[in-house]
């Protein structure tokens, strides 16, 4: 196989794998993006309550269209809090709310994203809305807080099927910003590097072909076998919550003998080769 042929075929595998892993472990159905925001959005810091009468408020510039959820992570300090929170959903300019709900805070748990669902906003994309939460009756010690830990708020944008029926240049658009935003978690990013294995290998084969000694030819697949199996398993474990014995045995088999290659081709050079 040639090399150029090799390599897009590589690459190919990579974004195969790529989308397999984002749509697996994301919890959002195909059609939602998500966008995040950072603590500093908001007017009042992290962790300080939100006693009755205080308002927790920021404004985010939207980067899509759909939206259609705004969820707040909290901070309800292990405990649960008997307060009403008033959200509301204004568009910057506009005299009147979109939007507006009142919640109970004993649903809240301490460090996890709470959803605002309200009805999508379909020309959403370029536009600054307003955001207030505002406590109804929090007293100290009995309050929530804006949680500390990042991202802060999420906005996520329900996309219509015929958004992409229509156009396929937005469907390539919405695969390539739903994969880059997976790389947020660390399994799927863990899981893209991984997979970068094979392409690397077929990359500089010749490179390592000059550096292994001939004499250990029969060694030489060994850090190509390591990486395939445990892509292999690991893909099967994350995918289809697939565990066997005898193939993690094998793998760790692969792995070992890699390693012990490395440390080999390491001192030969140090010490042997002039």
């Amino acid at each position: 196989m040639k090399k150029p042929l090799a390599i897009i075929l590589t690459v190919l595998f990579w974004l195969i794998i790529n989308f397999l892993f984002v749509f697996k472990t994301s919890n959002l159905s195909f059609s939602v993006l998500s966008h995040h925001y950072p603590t500093k959005i908001f007017t009042t810091p992290a962790n300080q309550q939100l006693l009755k009468g205080n308002t927790l408020a920021s404004e985010i510039k939207v980067l899509d269209n759909y939206l259609g959820i705004i969820a707040i992570r909290f901070e309800a300090f292990d405990q649960s809090v008997k307060d009403r929170i008033k959200f509301t959903l204004t568009e910057k300019g506009s005299n009147l709310p979109y939007f507006s709900t009142i919640i109970n805070t004993d649903q809240f748990v301490s460090n996890e994203l709470f959803p605002f669902g309200f009805p999508i906003i379909n020309d959403s994309q370029h536009k600054t809305y307003k955001i207030e939460v505002k406590s109804l009756s929090g007293k100290k010690n009995m309050a929530v807080a804006l949680s500390a830990q990042e991202p802060a708020l999420i906005a996520y944008h329900q996309f219509p099927s015929r958004e992409f029926k229509s156009d396929p240049g937005k469907l390539f658009y919405f695969l390539t910003c739903k994969t880059l935003s997976s790389f947020r978690d660390v399994k799927t990013f863990g899981g893209s590097m991984l997979a970068t294995l094979p392409f690397f290998l077929v990359l500089f084969w010749h490179l390592l072909i000059r550096i292994l000694p001939r004499k250990l030819s029969f060694y030489q697949p060994m850090f190509f076998l390591a990486a395939l199996f445990y892509l292999f398993y690991w893909g099967l474990g994350q995918l289809f919550s697939f565990n066997s014995s005898w193939l993690l045995i094998l793998t760790k088999g692969f792995i070992l003998l890699g390693g012990f290659q490395l440390i080999y081709l390491c001192l030969k050079a140090l010490f042997y080769e002039k």
